[in-house]
């Protein structure tokens, strides 16, 4: 079995357990260019409204988590159900979305996106595998294929 495993933390150790670290994911802000500009600062992006998450807890991510542990927050004024819902709201609005950078690639590819304000990451890709697969032919393949795919990916 070939598990992928995202966390913003390292990825657990097990004896029994092998890894490898795919990518770190970075984190982007969205918006409809036909409807306004990035936000040009911090500021500009904490006094924009914000579309999040309702799978999340209390509609709360990584990035609310990281602004509340420095006194800040973001207005998120409406929460959809799952990542594909975005560009439906996002369209032919003024809010912004903060969400992993690769989303740029399918579900988001229609909007223009630029870098948090701040330093921020959503976190680590791994690829986890039991080591009983370690030496498996047909899974050292796929481990491979896993790699080039992650290293063409533009994180």
């Amino acid at each position: 079995m070939l598990c992928l495993y995202l966390h913003s933390h390292d990825c657990p150790n097990a004896a029994d357990i092998m890894q490898k670290k795919l990518f770190t994911l970075s984190t982007s802000v969205f918006y409809d260019p036909l409807v306004r500009e990035a936000p040009e600062d911090l500021e500009g992006y904490l006094n924009s409204d914000h579309i999040g998450l309702s799978f999340l807890q209390d509609y709360k991510d990584g990035v609310d988590n990281f602004l509340k542990s420095n006194g800040q927050g973001r207005r998120v004024k409406i929460a959809v159900p799952n990542f594909s819902s975005v560009s439906t709201y996002l369209k032919g609005t003024d809010m912004l979305a903060t969400l992993p950078s690769l989303m740029a690639l399918v579900e988001l590819k229609d909007f223009t996106s630029v870098p948090l304000p701040f330093s921020f990451t959503t976190g680590k890709m791994y690829m986890i595998w039991h080591q009983s697969y370690q030496h498996d032919e047909q899974h050292k393949w796929l481990r491979k294929e896993m790699i080039e795919i992650a290293n063409s990916l533009p994180v």
